[in-house]
């Protein structure tokens, strides 16, 4: 993702819609897409999706139960929200973070997250172990404990977090 980060199209504008493989900015720029990866920040409201079961979505909780490993959207194959089984955000930027390079070890099909939603909630120290099971690439098997806990407590905090 680093390495393709100047080939990244930046669009301002709000998402005012989505047909189909696109979505559609408050300027009238429709932007072509494979998959959708959606924060919904503070507040949950997906009532210009057009699928029934993501448009009623108004609260956390109920993001949450349509998610599949907390990430994928279990409606629409090819969205998914970054976060939404987290605990809290007390750790927010760690935890996106492990939640991101996951989630594009699975886009690139070098992790499994099943489409089936978790039967609750969990924090970061958990999401961590519970991606580890899912993600070989970015946790190693035998020694991501190690490195992981290495990069929480003695990285270098004037440097940004990118794992050796």
């Amino acid at each position: 993702m680093i390495e393709n980060f100047p080939k990244i199209e930046r669009h301002r504008g709000e998402v005012t819609r989505i047909e189909g493989r696109r979505a559609v900015l408050s300027d009238g720029a429709a932007v072509a897409a494979d998959l959708l990866l959606w924060g919904t920040g503070c507040e949950v409201d997906l009532g210009f999706f057009a699928n029934e079961s993501l448009s009623r979505i108004r609260r956390h909780e109920e993001l949450f139960a349509q998610c599949g490993c907390g990430l994928l959207a279990i409606a629409e194959p090819g969205l998914y929200f970054l976060a939404a089984g987290l605990e809290s955000t007390g750790t927010a930027p760690w935890s996106y973070a492990l939640l991101a390079r996951t989630l594009m070890s699975h886009v690139r099909g070098q992790a499994t997250l099943e489409p089936v939603p978790l039967a609750r909630k969990l924090n970061h120290f958990h999401y961590a172990a519970f991606l580890a099971e899912r993600d070989p690439v970015n946790f190693p098997q035998g020694h991501w404990k190690d490195e992981y806990q290495r990069l929480a407590l003695v990285y270098p905090q004037d440097q940004p977090l990118i794992p050796d």
